[in-house]
């Protein structure tokens, strides 16, 4: 092999000798789970390439980071031995610079976008349309199947399960989960509608109104008709 090949910047110089590329200017993004972004040092002088991880794990474990690097950059890069990375990650942390995230693009202020979007849609007008998804609101309060809110979510920018998502909304909005509500009879029907299991959220608490104006907003109310909670 020709000498000059143990001096080119980054590749695989020999079997002897393996370099990993130059990172720079780690930038953490602060969102609950945080995000990284860097520079790495591209071959033969051609610049810097910004590449971003989705979470620490990327950065400190090397075949991840191999992969996103030679993904995002479209370099080679060798794998180098437990110590010599160990001196890459070593001189990238700690972060130049930790970022808010850009507002309104946090989980919490996502869900509520995306929650006060939801009951605002589609009104149960019948049985049929509350069993489908749709919202029934009843003396200040909001109903709707979890289920069918979180499919509304799989098309937007929202990457928790459903487990976490439904413990940020009982967390923050003080919902209850699997209460069993009743469609209410409407134009004196005398059949009980068949419960259906529900997220029940109290529009008139702080940082609940979804509604902006809970009073003119249409409220279902019928007398002698139990709900079972």
């Amino acid at each position: 092999m020709k000498s000059e090949c143990l001096k080119r910047k980054h590749g695989v110089g020999s079997d002897r000798k393996r370099m990993f590329p130059p990172l720079s200017n780690l930038v953490k993004i602060n969102y609950p789970e945080p995000e990284y972004t860097f520079n790495v040092e591209l071959p033969d002088n051609k610049g810097i390439k910004q590449v971003r991880a989705k979470d620490i794990k990327q950065i400190k474990d090397q075949e991840e980071l191999r992969s996103l690097i030679m993904k995002t950059a479209n370099i080679y890069v060798a794998k180098v031995k437990g110590d010599d990375f160990e001196n890459v990650i070593a001189k990238l942390l700690p972060p130049t610079e930790i970022l808010q995230p850009p507002k309104g693009t946090t989980p919490d202020e996502l869900l509520h976008e995306y929650l006060e979007e939801y009951i605002n849609g589609p009104k149960a007008k019948s049985y049929a349309s509350f069993k489908s998804g749709a919202v029934l609101i009843e003396d200040g309060h909001s109903f709707f199947k979890f289920a069918n809110f979180y499919n509304t979510l799989k098309n937007k920018e929202w990457r928790e399960g459903k487990e976490r998502t439904a413990q940020r909304i009982q967390e923050r909005y003080k919902a209850e989960f699997g209460i069993k509500k009743r469609f209410p009879k409407l134009n004196n029907e005398t059949i009980n509608y068949e419960a259906v299991e529900t997220v029940k959220i109290n529009l008139t608490l702080e940082g609940n109104q979804f509604i902006k104006d809970i009073a003119k907003t249409e409220l279902v109310k019928i007398k002698g008709n139990k709900d079972v909670f």
